[in-house]
């Protein structure tokens, strides 16, 4: 029993963990200007590779339904069950085609003035009040256990 109790309490625990998220890294930098450089890039990529929206649409489908009859054998009359159809709605979905290119873009552009993407899990309460003291300067990527979920100025897709 105590190993029942054991296990669900590692799996609770285990569904707080939070999965790496991608963020922005260059030990030594500030957040002001790991922020900057994500923001010019995105505008960069928007400038470069524009929305290139387009819509799905699913249509609406009807299945008929069915007649299923049988005779009794005793008294020789027929029974009939309908069964009715079913519709399903349709459904339309706008997109950027052009979205993962220009993700790829900001990638690259983040590259060129000297910074990476790197994958870091979100910190807990205590943690996070350690991460934010030393946050001015970014430590090296390897030492850096976690961040704060407003690291993540890349786009969330990216995860």
């Amino acid at each position: 029993m105590k190993r029942v109790v054991a296990l669900g309490a590692l799996a609770l625990l285990a569904g707080c963990v939070s999965a790496p998220v991608p963020v922005i890294h260059k030990t030594g930098s500030s957040f002001a200007e790991r922020q900057a450089v994500a923001d010019q890039c995105r505008i960069e990529s928007l400038e470069k590779i524009p929305q290139a929206l387009v819509t799905e649409y699913r249509p609406p489908e009807y299945s008929p339904g069915f007649t299923e009859c049988r005779e009794d054998p005793v008294s020789g009359r027929r029974y009939c069950r309908e069964t009715g159809g079913f519709f399903y709605p349709g459904s339309s979905r706008t997109r950027d085609v052009n979205a993962e290119l220009r993700e790829r873009y900001i990638g690259s552009c983040l590259r060129r003035s000297g910074f990476e993407v790197i994958a870091k899990p979100i910190c807990g309460s205590d943690a996070e009040t350690a991460y934010l003291a030393s946050r001015d300067y970014q430590a090296p990527a390897a030492s850096l256990a976690c961040v704060t979920d407003d690291e993540r100025i890349i786009p969330r897709s990216w995860r």
